[in-house]
């Protein structure tokens, strides 16, 4: 069976964005671990761009298989375009390309479980890649892709503390399956027979029902025969004795038929111990006195440990909250530490920056060099926003600037900077969910030569020239990641002679994917950035800062981080 769960048509660089959100969410939903929700969003991302570069678009179809014994998140993207006249070669591994053609396709098939593609010159191309769902999810029937499509049609962008729900997501789904195991005990525990009896004053039995058998796994003449600390526990035994001074000292008018629910600890016939609750109630003469107790017993154990767990889970959460805030303030630390104080003073170049961190606290960062006749700067977006988002942001500044400090000004370049970054990135142990994207670019002051190169990064910068001429950067290369080989990257570099006058601005994707209603802001940002580039830095900073809040309904505050920074070559 194909159930179909999305369609995204493909016509822009927005629309890749788009595919790439849609395609996380939808992995979410199936019950994907978020490293794989990042592998199947790259895949995604990749082949999508392929066929709007290379086929001015496509198609991108979601849907899932049941293919047995496994069921498959599958993902067609097709297109109409040229088709791939070396995809033999490139699916052997063995072709070699200049312009980075064919390692979306290399890096997809690594990234899945299946992977098929269908290619013909002048007719098009379809590329069909798909994940196994996780081990042990239930059947996906219509139902269920419905209950997705609604979830699709109401989602928002991610939270901006996302990193820290995910780390409290198993302790909430165990939650919530203990509380499920209980409510199906109490169902199960509600059609077996209890176990009546009655005891004496002494609370020694003297009847006891056929069903003690099940229970204690003795016979119901040799239960009858155990006194009372045989068959409870000295603390349980201490909590009867306070019930039978309680009912004794009940005044003979009282209610006999009053009803008192106990739980205790019973011992079986093996030694072991179970929990029961026993509902009594006083057997009284003629005249009101007590003479006897008489009641039922059913054993809880099963849910008293889930109780016990679910108290052990709430602490433990309780714990971690505590944790996490601790966390928040020191990562919150670190990252004040780490943004740049200031930016350099250049007597033709001026700058402006802002940053609006996602509430307590933001993975965005940027970095403003100068080292001779070069001009070093860079925006990052690294994944976290705790204490591992700012290490991280801490780590590639550190990184950067012991390069720069180390290289003559005259041999850095934007792909030097990232090689390095990459080799010391991968000389680390970073768990696999860690990632940078970065956009690095040199500007050799004394020509104006913008030479730039990035590494997953989905926002293109935005350029005006001094002759009014308006241009956009692109990054070829995936995110810093453990989940890519080294030889998967690519920071080839391309450059862009800047002239007098000239302005650029440069952001994370906090910015250009923050949505009301229905639209996103990437959409008005290069008409508000091209009306004012004639402008400052500050004042092109307060423009777009203004649009945005008008267009948020009042707010700066974002779902993600929101960083930008701008740039401009003074005129003459």
């Amino acid at each position: 069976m194909d159930i179909v769960i999305n369609r995204i048509e493909i016509a822009n660089e927005e629309d890749i964005a788009y595919a790439r959100q849609r395609s996380r969410l939808i992995a979410e939903l199936l019950g994907f671990a978020r490293n794989d929700q990042a592998r199947i969003g790259t895949a995604v991302s990749e082949i999508a761009r392929n066929a709007f570069q290379h086929a001015r678009g496509g198609e991108v179809i979601f849907s899932v298989k049941n293919k047995p014994p496994a069921q498959l998140l599958a993902i067609k993207v097709c297109d109409q375009g040229p088709g791939i006249k070396e995809a033999e070669a490139i699916l052997e591994g063995c072709y070699k390309s200049t312009t980075g053609m064919g390692q979306g396709i290399v890096g997809t098939r690594r990234l899945m479980d299946h992977f098929h593609l269908e290619t013909q010159i002048e007719v098009g191309t379809k590329v069909f890649f798909a994940k196994n769902l996780p081990p042990n999810t239930p059947e996906i029937t219509h139902l269920t892709i419905n209950e997705i499509t609604k979830e699709l049609a109401k989602a928002r962008s991610n939270s901006p503390l996302e990193e820290i729900r995910l780390q409290n997501k198993e302790l909430l789904k165990t939650m919530n399956e203990l509380q499920e195991s209980e409510e199906k005990y109490r169902q199960i525990v509600d059609n077996i027979s209890d176990v009546v009896w009655i005891t004496d004053l002494n609370f020694n039995l003297t009847y006891v029902s056929p069903s003690v058998e099940k229970l204690v796994g003795e016979s119901v003449e040799i239960h009858l025969k155990k006194p009372v600390e045989e068959r409870f526990t000295p603390e349980s035994l201490n909590t009867i004795s306070a019930m039978i001074r309680e009912e004794l000292e009940k005044d003979s008018t009282s209610d006999t038929n009053e009803s008192k629910m106990i739980e205790v600890k019973h011992f079986r016939v093996d030694g072991s111990v179970m929990w029961v609750s026993m509902h009594v109630s006083t057997i009284r003469d003629q005249s009101g006195n007590v003479i006897g107790f008489q009641g039922s017993t059913r054993d809880v154990t099963e849910r008293k440990q889930a109780e016990q767990k679910l108290a052990d889970y709430a602490l433990e959460l309780e714990e971690l909250y505590r944790y996490l805030d601790q966390e928040i303030s020191k990562a919150q630390q670190v990252h004040e530490q780490v943004l740049p104080k200031s930016l350099p003073s250049i007597g033709n170049i001026s700058f402006a920056a802002y940053y609006q961190p996602a509430e307590k606290m933001g993975g965005d960062f940027y970095d403003v060099i100068h080292r001779g006749n070069k001009l070093i700067f860079y925006l990052s977006d690294v994944s976290g926003h705790g204490l591992d988002g700012a290490m991280l942001s801490f780590f590639v500044k550190h990184t950067i600037n012991s390069y720069i400090d180390l290289t003559p000004a005259e041999t850095i370049t934007p792909q030097t900077v990232l090689n390095y970054l990459a080799e010391k990135f991968y000389q680390e142990t970073f768990p696999e969910e860690l990632y940078i994207a970065i956009f690095l670019s040199v500007l050799d002051l004394e020509t104006l030569e913008l030479t730039y190169s990035g590494a997953g990064f989905q926002e293109k910068p935005l350029v005006r020239l001094g002759t009014d001429e308006q241009l956009k950067l692109a990054s070829k290369g995936l995110f810093i990641s453990p989940l890519f080989p080294v030889d998967a990257l690519n920071f080839d570099e391309d450059s862009v002679k800047l002239s007098p006058g000239s302005t650029l601005f440069f952001t994370t994707d906090g910015l250009t994917e923050q949505t009301s209603n229905g639209t996103h802001f990437m959409d008005r940002l290069p008409d508000v950035f091209y009306a004012n580039a004639h402008l400052p830095p500050e004042l092109i900073k307060q423009a777009v800062v203004e649009d945005f809040r008008q267009f948020n309904n009042g707010s700066l505050q974002g779902k993600d981080d929101i960083t930008f920074l701008v740039i401009k070559v003074e005129g003459e």
